[in-house]
């Protein structure tokens, strides 16, 4: 974020690209049409952390996150972004395999609400 709040944007002439960079890739990947499924997918997922809508391609590719909500004191600034996580992981396996690189004050894995296992991301 800049100062003022605002969330970076990218240029205009560099949004372009990238949408038409995503068109591309959701044809290649999932085939003519998949498009539309592939974006609500993204909104519910959106939706299941508490963001808005806008679709992949909008205000720099992310979305209205005003109404993302961190459940914890933890500046969001100060939070390190974990992907690639398996299924089984837990908040405190996580914590377990940080700590010995720094204390950790918060650790966030993100589950699903309809299985229960981890979507395969955290914030640390």
């Amino acid at each position: 974020e800049e100062e003022g709040g605002e969330l970076y944007k990218l240029p205009e002439n560099v949004q372009k690209q990238v949408d038409q960079m995503y068109k591309a890739d959701v044809a290649k990947f999932a085939g003519a049409g998949a498009g539309a499924k592939l974006e609500n997918e993204y909104e519910s997922f959106l939706a299941e952390l508490g963001g808005g809508g806008g679709g992949a391609g909008s205000s720099g590719g992310g979305g209205d996150w005003s109404g993302l909500a961190s459940s914890s004191s933890v500046d969001d600034d100060c939070k390190l972004y974990i992907a690639g996580l398996p299924y089984f992981m837990t908040a405190a396996k996580l914590t377990d395999i940080v700590q010995p690189w720094g204390a950790v004050t918060d650790c966030n894995v993100i589950m699903d609400k309809v299985t229960g296992q981890s979507r395969g991301f955290a914030f640390v």
